[in-house]
Order: structure tokens, then C-alpha cells, then sequence
């Protein structure tokens, strides 16, 4: 009995902060993937990430990614807000 895969491509933006920390977890993981685009001007890249969703394993890598890439997103939007609120005078 032959089980059918469930392909999927989800495409991640990294910002170069995390390029090294969401990599490891791709390499460690060995998830299919391709880098599809720079955007030097923002300094991010652009990710293809391929895996089956039939595996729990690649589910969680990428749930892993997405959670890390929003908890500095929210990292970062909160150091900006601080910065607003800094009284220079």
C-alpha cells in the first residue's frame, strides 16, 4: 500500500537577524527549500520551504520557524515603541 504525499510550499520572509537561527532549524529538520529572493534594502531574504504534510516532524519545524519570526517581529515592534516614548530632552 502506497501512501500519497501532501506537498506544500510555504514562503517565509527572514530578516537577516534570524537568518542563521531559522537555517538551523531548516538543515536540522531537512526540509526541502530554496532562498527565491533578496531584498537588500529591507535586509531580508525570501524562503521556499517544501515538506509533506503528512509528517508531524516538518509541521512542527515550521510551526517552530513561523513562532520564531513572530516572537521577533513582536521583539522588535516593542523596541521601536520604546523608543518613541524616549524623552530626549
Amino acid at each position: 500500500m502506497k501512501q500519497e504525499k501532501e506537498i506544500i510550499e510555504e514562503t517565509i520572509k527572514i530578516p537577516i537577524d534570524m537568518v542563521v537561527d531559522v537555517l538551523s532549524v531548516i538543515l536540522k529538520e531537512n526540509l526541502t527549500h530554496e532562498i527565491i529572493q533578496v531584498i537588500p534594502n529591507r535586509s531580508l531574504i525570501v524562503v521556499a520551504i517544501t515538506y509533506d504534510k503528512k509528517f508531524s516532524r516538518h509541521q512542527n519545524a515550521l510551526y517552530d520557524i513561523q513562532t520564531m519570526l513572530e516572537d521577533y517581529t513582536n521583539f522588535r515592534s516593542e523596541e521601536e515603541e520604546e523608543e518613541e516614548n524616549v524623552n530626549w530632552r
